[in-house]
């Protein structure tokens, strides 16, 4: 704070002291850069339109970009250059220059690297990097900017599909940041460190919490098969004959980490726990906000909780995925293989059909929720971190695409709420269009992808129009209650390995052959004996979808949820295009 009010000061005016984190040489010249970054990102979240915020934090922003970061590295680095270059690349995601982006994390990163801030006090003061016992403030803040580093590298590793700079190896020697406000910290040399008082919640806990979450989906990340990428994109002709050899292994996989998540999700503190029941909605956005007009209103835990929500939904996503790939990636196999020679048929395991079928199911669920809730979030105006949004629902848009060319068998999954929450993803995605490039080329990359893997019957008949049609009434959402869908998720373990309560779920408590057997509305007469869920393929695809001689994997590309493929489309993209 002595910092910014130096700004205002006279220039003949004598400097105040400040804390060690701005005693650097360059924090003249870094100081001002990082007011303007905040002033930018703050700007975002103003109450104007969309497009007047951005024009107010761009012209902040142009004023952050006049700091010469070749000169400034020259000198010694401090911590709060790694604080401008972080702001830089969490607002650079805004702006969809996603190459910028990429480039100032990578540079935050490694000045964080050289500055030790990824190693304990202890270890920095061995290696020279500390010379002296830091304050309490300064510990926390080394620990706050580094695993500021970390969320910033899982989100433009998420996005754009590129490796991550930071394993989830280099933290674990570190502890986590405390639940401490700034206020409660202590800034003077060997003075008894603070602590929140008793029954306060902390600001800092959701940012804690976002830590924990985040080191899943850096796990997820880590995953063989999302660096070397889709499975189902590499499926050949010769593949038919032969079933996955890691499938257990992946499945496996799959479930620990969703059992990490859910146990995530239980160790929540309440205040932080999201009730996305309509009458909570009702009661939150009833309350209204009776701060005076001359008063900082109160922390809004509630906002906080609401992106907890969407992130986990998008994190769980992202974990079951590859259960999806594979079992469309299997029936479409299947589907294949009835032109080749008895002998050469798959031969597939009922119960591993069964497991995958249900984790695919899960994923599908998980991406229903989250787009239920962005959707009731959106109309309320109260996450407007639109470019997460758009992020997010591309990412359950192409799993509940996906999930429409899937058969589940038996599961909780009912095709009519599934084609409805497709529609309301596409809707909720049209609201971006105005401000970002990118939501254009997803909505208009999902509902082309739909038109060309989807029958025009099905479309019309079975899915209804998609959003901007005419009909309204084919519009309109079914109540989530009434289909079996986006109610309380349980976890894959719950759902498979002690196996689903399909009386529960709202469907019939049927034997496991009766659970194997696919309604004839959704599935394909088969040659082979036996109605199994690996060679179910739905009806509704259409037939020039799939063929034997398309071993490139382009019918899938619009399912693979990264935005860097968004970014390099031209705005007046053709999806044919894409198979030459």
């Amino acid at each position: 704070m002595r910092q910014y009010q130096r700004l205002w000061d006279p220039a003949d005016h004598n400097p105040a002291n400040c804390s060690g984190l701005c005693r650097k040489k360059n924090s003249h010249k870094a100081f001002p850069a990082l007011v303007n970054a905040v002033f930018a990102m703050a700007s975002l979240f103003g109450p104007h339109s969309p497009e007047q915020n951005s024009a107010r934090a761009t012209a902040y922003f142009n004023q952050t970009q006049k700091l010469d970061l070749l000169d400034i590295i020259d000198d010694e680095v401090g911590i709060e250059l790694v604080q401008l270059l972080l702001l830089m690349g969490f607002y650079l995601q805004s702006t969809e220059k996603f190459s910028k982006c990429w480039n100032i994390t990578g540079l935050a990163i490694r000045m964080a690297q050289n500055m030790g801030l990824q190693l304990s006090v202890q270890e920095a003061k061995t290696r020279g990097l500390l010379t002296s016992q830091p304050t309490q403030l300064e510990c926390e803040m080394r620990l706050r900017v580094w695993y500021g580093c970390v969320l910033l590298d899982r989100e433009i590793s998420m996005s754009f599909g590129r490796p991550l700079m930071i394993t989830n190896s280099s933290s674990d020697r570190l502890g986590l940041p405390h639940a401490i406000d700034d206020e409660y910290l202590s800034d003077k040399p060997g003075a008894e460190w603070g602590s929140q008082p008793p029954g306060q919640h902390s600001m800092l806990e959701s940012y804690i919490q976002t830590i924990k979450l985040y080191d899943i989906l850096g796990q997820v990340l880590d995953r063989e098969e999302w660096r070397d990428g889709p499975a189902f994109s590499k499926v050949t002709p010769a593949d038919l004959g032969s079933a996955p050899e890691n499938v257990a292994a992946n499945t496996q996989s799959m479930l620990d980490l969703d059992t990490l998540i859910m146990e995530w999700l239980d160790s929540l503190p309440e205040y932080l726990r999201y009730d996305p029941s309509p009458e909570n909605d009702r009661r939150r956005d009833g309350a209204g906000d009776l701060t005076p007009a001359n008063e900082i209103p109160p922390t809004d835990f509630s906002a906080q909780a609401k992106r907890l929500h969407a992130r986990f939904h998008h994190v769980r996503v992202l974990i079951l995925r590859p259960a999806l790939e594979q079992l469309f990636g299997k029936q479409r196999r299947c589907q294949q293989s009835l032109h080749l020679p008895k002998p050469s048929r798959i031969k597939v395991a009922v119960v591993q059909d069964l497991m995958q079928s249900e984790i695919a199911a899960q994923c599908v669920v998980s991406a229903d929720s989250l787009v239920r809730s962005l959707d009731s979030h959106i109309h309320s105006h109260s996450l407007t971190a639109w470019w997460y949004n758009i992020g997010y629902l591309h990412t359950a848009g192409s799993t509940l695409l996906m999930g429409q060319l899937c058969s589940f068998g038996g599961s909780t999954v009912r095709a009519e709420s599934l084609a409805a929450s497709w529609r309301l993803c596409l809707d909720c995605i049209l609201r971006y269009t105005g401000v970002s490039s990118i939501a254009n080329k997803s909505y208009h990359l999902l509902k082309d992808s739909a038109k060309r893997l989807l029958s025009d019957d099905n479309l019309s008949r079975q899915y209804g129009s998609l959003p901007g049609s005419a009909n309204p009434q084919q519009n309109q959402v079914p109540d989530p209650a009434s289909q079996n869908i986006g109610q309380p998720t349980p976890s894959v373990r719950d759902a498979v390995s002690l196996g689903m309560d399909y009386s529960a779920a709202g469907t019939d408590n049927q034997t496991l052959m009766g659970v194997l057997d696919t309604p004839a509305t959704s599935s394909v007469a088969w040659e082979a004996t036996g109605a199994d869920i690996g060679n179910n393929l739905p009806q509704n695809l259409s037939s020039e979808a799939w063929t034997a001689s398309d071993p490139t994997g382009s019918a899938y590309w619009p399912f693979v949820p990264f935005f860097s493929q968004l970014e390099s489309l031209p705005s007046d993209f053709d999806l044919s295009a894409l198979d030459t």
